[in-house]
Parts: C-alpha cells; sequence; structure tokens
C-alpha cells in the first residue's frame, strides 16, 4: 500500500510511526509532506521514508493519504491537494465535517474520520 501522510507533527508522527513500526506499510512506500520542511526532513530521516515537495505530490503518489493537519489549516491544506482524485482520505481534524473535506477536495475522493487519542503518541492508543 502507497501511504502519504499530510501533516507531520505530533500526531502525524506517531500514527506513521505506529503504521511502520507495526509492519502494516514499509517505510520505501511511505511520503510525507508538511508547511514546516524542518519536521519533513526529521520524520523523512527518523523513519527512512520519502519526503515530497507538496500536498498534491503526496497525493499523486499515494493510495491512502493520512490528514494530520489542525482544524484551522484545513482549507488551505485541502485546496493544494491537486487533481488527483480516487485516494482513500483519512483525517484526524477535530470538528471538520466529512461533508466539508468532501466539498474542500472537489468530490474526487472517498473519505474517513478517525478520532485517534492521546496515548497514540506511545504507542498506546486507540481510534474511533
Amino acid at each position: 500500500m502507497k501511504l502519504g501522510v499530510i501533516g507531520c507533527g505530533k500526531m502525524g508522527r506517531a500514527l506513521l510511526g505506529g503504521i511502520v513500526g507495526a509492519g502494516l506499510c514499509k517505510a520505501g512506500e511511505v511520503t510525507v509532506y508538511d508547511t514546516y520542511p524542518t519536521a519533513v526532513a526529521s520524520l523523512a530521516d527518523e523513519l527512512g521514508v520519502a519526503r515530497a515537495s507538496s500536498n498534491a505530490e503526496v497525493v499523486e503518489t499515494s493510495e491512502v493519504v493520512l490528514l494530520c493537519v489542525k482544524p484551522q489549516g484545513f482549507p488551505e491544506m485541502l485546496a493544494e491537494l491537486g487533481e488527483s482524485g480516487g485516494r482513500l482520505l483519512i483525517s484526524i481534524a477535530a470538528g471538520i465535517r466529512l461533508a466539508a473535506i468532501e466539498a474542500g477536495s472537489g468530490g474526487k475522493h472517498r473519505i474517513v474520520r478517525v478520532m485517534p487519542n492521546t496515548p497514540a503518541l506511545v504507542g498506546r492508543g486507540a481510534s474511533a
């Protein structure tokens, strides 16, 4: 599975670390992007994942994309997803409705919302 992660903060990092650590996805099949280049570089160096230069590049190279962006950054991020369609977008943003994600992404993707909890930061979390 080709996995993309947009947002390399605490939750994006924790979720991706757990996914790669559990062997659910190989690091070589993962592409990450964040508006903070140092966050991307740190995560790429730590896990050996590929760095993207934009949100659109993550979507283009992935089958499943974790949207790990804070709610206030969601509208801008959605506008930058590019023209690729047919991906599975998994959002962890609290308060962002499926309808808003669908509209913001042009209605071209399948969308799931997941609410991870803070123990995910230490590999002991659950998601609903």
